[in-house]
């Protein structure tokens, strides 16, 4: 008697571990976002990689952004697809436009429009193996 009543008390201990509060993914997203509100900064990390027909593009990025005024760094480098030299540059942004300059002697920053601030910073007439750049953003 006592072989089969332990195991299924260990089976119905098991069954109900499974039934408690769990807490939804909304409830865990608020409760992120609360806990990051108090904090004067937060540091994070992204590192992605995207293999097709046997080429890779990969992309790591590291930053901090403080809250307190606003304002976000962040270095980022890629390896780009079917590209052959070094690139490395600089981009400034704040409310009204954003700035990019290759890391190059003699290189000036070439002004945009802030409205226009999206992934096409990448875009650079240079072909390049990988491309490293600094953001700062000011808000």
């Amino acid at each position: 008697m006592k072989q089969i009543l332990i195991p299924l008390f260990i089976v119905t201990l098991f069954v109900l571990s499974g039934c408690g509060d769990q807490l939804k993914a909304e409830q865990v997203y608020d409760e992120a976002i609360m806990a990051t509100e108090q904090l004067e900064s937060v540091s994070f990390q992204r590192n992605q990689t995207l293999t097709a027909q046997q080429e890779s593009f990969r992309s790591a990025m590291e930053g901090e952004i403080a809250y307190n005024p606003l304002q976000a760094y962040a270095e980022i480098q890629m390896t780009l697809l079917n590209l052959t030299e070094s690139l490395n540059m600089e981009v400034y942004v704040t409310n009204d436009e954003w700035r990019v300059r290759p890391n190059n002697p003699g290189a000036t920053w070439q002004v945009r429009d802030r409205e226009g601030f999206t992934d096409q910073s990448l875009r650079n007439q240079q072909r390049c193996w990988k491309l490293s750049y600094h953001i700062i953003m000011n808000f």
